[in-house]
């Protein structure tokens, strides 16, 4: 079939062209007869016309059948749970079966392929493989579906128990082809005890208690008592408490605290301990990993006298984690020797000169400073020490004001839904004038002056060089969490705003050039470990290209050694094959002649998804291969099996579409020249030029 690329509307202006040219040429008197000379004219156009037209593209468009032969597919399970389970499968009748499945679909027309969950090469022993530690038979049917072209595969086989521990459950979802399954396993559910779930926080501080949640689940165990028992790496006792299963198929829980009593990363295992036999003890115990950190950030409240702000205050931190607070005010007992993260001044600096040594500490050693507004404070003061952090003119009076949020503000997080209740929170009592911030302050909340919104700040943060500065105009924080109880039954919003404000202040920037981590410090067994780098020069710019050194030593001894380049804004290195165990690493960097060092650590577990449970799954297989067009098996000499393998299937017939541009065409280009040549011939033979 013939086709063009340009619109064919050309060919109204190609005509007359044509025409032209060729009343050009033959307008002159001529030798020949008028019927020759119409001939002639005819033969010249047409020549003409055909050139013109090649120049649209035109191009021979042909369809080519194809027959290629289908596949089917034998999708093998190879998670551990199959050779683990409570009906084995026996590896080397699996192997015989798959040599005798593939020489039946190969004589049946067909082309056998053999495809395995974990990516194990079908070339190697089976013996090499069943290892794998999480099962995604979803996920792993849509890697075939863009592995094979689905419509070249006339069915796949599934070999698998049905137990999943990863991704959506197959029976839900529907793919391209045909699904048949061998199930194997038993369905039979064994006298068991496991841990079903295991929640724990993976920080905590030194000297706190952090709780851990247990759920566990039994079958066979009515009225049978059991020990939970929770061990350190040194198999120090941390916890034990006895538990009652009360029914036949019963599920419990049960939340404990344990102490942080000293920092480092803490291997624990929790166990549970039964005097009744089971079949599988693997799910009996759970090994996690908790970072202690020895990095409490300590806080002081220092008032001129006690003040409901102050209470606000201690009272919305609570017991909360990381934070050792203190108060002080006049008449107490102070140690300017202490350290502190972060000081917070009530009324302070003030004309009374309560708290001038304190605050004289605090500029002196640049200790991050909260500053909460009161009647007595000395805001020229304050002024005159951070370089003006509120300009303007105050008077003696004071003002009601309502509070808004600046839409500027993000360094950190209110949720929309929560932020409409600040308009029906009390008015702040805040001093009277006309006064702003300086240009680059951060603006948290603004001042609302009857229901016009102003650009007069009522908590801000103020700038300086090493340290962050943050000041509240108003002195009425404690209405604030009181109204809001009241109203919205929690101080939710309140509470937000002042832990927000305070974890702001009291977090430093870190001002490390060079930085190397492992975002996830506990990955399983057979998943890669990643790392993170960042490069900073000088002027703190981040820079790429560095080479970088690292060393992994396991706790056992062994070294691992790694050489990789950061080489973008995302710069990722991860590595693979390491055994269950403890690690440690050292990052090195070199620039401008000088080294920097990185170190940190991380550990690999093995997981025990696999383990839960090895009851074998055959009622979701049954509806995965109901819902897609396919059968199910048990018994892998199944006739039915046996005639599906061997069904002869006919090849799919593929129309390819080719194209070829008509000036690649030598045949065309010779007419047309052959058509010229003659057109040529006879004009000189008639006579002519």
């Amino acid at each position: 079939m013939l086709q063009f690329e340009s619109n064919l509307l050309w060919i109204f202006l190609i005509i007359p062209i044509s025409v032209g040219l060729v009343w050009v040429h033959y307008q002159w008197p001529h030798p020949w007869s008028k019927t020759a000379n119409l001939v002639l004219r005819g033969v010249r156009f047409l020549g003409i016309f055909f050139i013109a037209l090649i120049l649209l593209s035109p191009f021979l468009k042909t369809d080519n059948l194809f027959t290629q032969k289908t596949s089917f597919i034998l999708a093998v399970d190879d998670s551990e749970s199959m050779i683990s389970g409570l009906d084995p499968i026996d590896l080397e009748s699996l192997e015989n079966d798959f040599r005798n499945y593939s020489s039946k679909i190969e004589a049946s027309n067909r082309i056998a392929a053999t495809e395995y969950l974990s990516g194990f090469e079908e070339n190697e022993s089976l013996k090499n493989s069943f290892s794998y530690s999480q099962t995604d038979i979803d996920g792993f049917l849509h890697e075939l579906e863009k592995a094979y072209d689905p419509n070249k595969i006339s069915g796949v086989l599934l070999v698998s128990d049905g137990i999943f521990n990863s991704g959506l459950s197959p029976d839900f979802d529907q793919y391209p082809f045909p699904v048949h399954v061998l199930g194997t396993g038993d369905t039979t559910k064994p006298s068991d005890l496991k841990i079903s779930f295991l929640d724990y926080n993976r920080i905590a501080y030194t000297g706190s208690k952090y709780p851990m949640k247990i759920e566990y689940s039994s079958k066979g165990f009515a009225s049978e008592e059991f020990q939970l028992i929770v061990r350190d790496e040194n198999s120090k006792l941390l916890h034990s408490q006895r538990l009652k299963i009360e029914s036949e198929n019963d599920y419990g829980e049960t939340v404990f605290y344990l102490l942080a009593d000293s920092a480092g990363r803490k291997k624990i295992t929790v166990s549970l301990y039964s005097e009744k036999e089971e079949f599988n003890k693997q799910n009996n115990s759970r090994t996690i990993y908790v970072d202690v950190i020895d990095d409490k950030k300590k806080v002081l409240i220092a008032g001129l006298s006690p003040h409901p702000d102050m209470g606000a205050i201690r009272n919305a931190l609570g017991e909360k984690e990381g934070i050792e607070l203190s108060i002080w005010f006049k008449g107490s007992d102070l140690n300017l020797q202490e350290e502190w993260d972060l000081i917070i001044f009530h009324q302070i600096p003030n004309f009374q000169g309560v708290g001038k040594e304190l605050y004289e500490k605090a500029i002196r050693e640049k200790i991050p400073k909260f500053f909460i507004w009161g009647k007595a404070m000395d805001l020229r003061q304050l002024g005159i020490d951070f370089k003006q952090p509120v300009r303007g003119k105050y008077q003696p009076q004071v003002d009601d004001v309502m509070a808004f949020f600046d839409e500027d503000w993000s360094s950190f997080n209110i949720p929309d839904e929560l932020k409409p209740r600040i308009n029906q929170f009390p008015p702040q009592v805040v001093p009277f004038g006309d006064y702003y911030t300086s240009s680059n302050a951060q603006k948290v909340l603004n001042q609302k002056i009857g229901s016009v919104n102003t650009d007069r700040p009522l908590l801000f943060f103020h700038p300086d060089e090493d340290h962050r500065i943050g000041v509240f105009m108003g002195t009425s924080l404690w209405k604030w969490r009181l109204a809001e109880n009241q109203l919205f039954g929690s101080s939710e919003l309140s509470d937000l705003i002042i832990n927000g404000t305070i974890q702001y202040l009291v977090l430093q920037e870190e001002k490390d050039r060079f930085k190397f981590y492992a975002p996830e410090k506990t990955v399983y067994e057979g998943q890669a470990v990643k790392f993170k780098s960042e490069y900073y020069n000088e002027i703190f710019e981040r820079t790429f290209g560095n080479q970088i050194s690292l060393r992994v030593k396991e706790k056992t001894g062994e070294e691992y050694n790694y050489q990789f380049t950061n080489s973008g804004a995302d710069s990722k290195f991860q590595i693979t094959g390491l055994d269950e165990g403890d690690y440690w690493f050292e990052a090195k960097t070199n620039y401008g002649g000088k080294e920097f060092i990185e170190h940190g650590n991380f550990s690999i577990i093995k997981s025990e998804l696999e383990q839960l449970d090895l009851a074998a799954n055959h009622k979701m297989l049954k509806s995965l291969a109901s819902r897609n067009g396919g059968s199910f098996f048990n018994d892998p000499n199944d006739p039915k099996l046996d005639s599906l393998l061997s069904e002869n299937t006919p090849e799919v017939i593929t129309v390819r579409e080719s194209k070829a541009p008509a000036i690649d065409l030598e045949w065309i280009l010779f007419i047309l020249s052959f058509w010229l040549i003659v057109e040529w011939f006879f004009r000189k033979r008639l006579g002519g030029y």
